[in-house]
């Protein structure tokens, strides 16, 4: 997810959600710099909103919504070569 969100620069936004609603927040900050990205944005979903709207039932889901809000691409644990595919098909490249 870091290289992805390196490569696509401002062409994509993306969000970490960790489900966990009793997730530390420097365990979030621990991952993401784990990734090499400390600046993505993140949320803990605590009501799991989030998770009951896109269906995950996963941990590692990953979702790529479109400029329109469709879901493009949902996978669990993708590879890097899955990611980078699945955002120049919804048109961040």
């Amino acid at each position: 997810m870091g290289k992805a969100a390196a490569s696509v620069g401002k062409k994509a936004q993306f969000l970490i959600v960790d489900v966990d609603p009793g997730e530390q927040s420097g365990v979030i900050a621990d991952f993401l710099r784990g990734i090499g990205r400390p600046g993505l944005p993140a949320a803990i979903d605590k009501r799991a909103t989030l998770t009951r709207t896109y269906q995950v039932s996963a941990l590692s889901t990953l979702l790529v919504v479109d400029h329109t809000g469709k879901i493009t691409f949902r996978a669990t644990d993708p590879n890097p070569r899955q990611i980078q595919t699945a955002l120049a098909r919804a048109g961040a490249r």
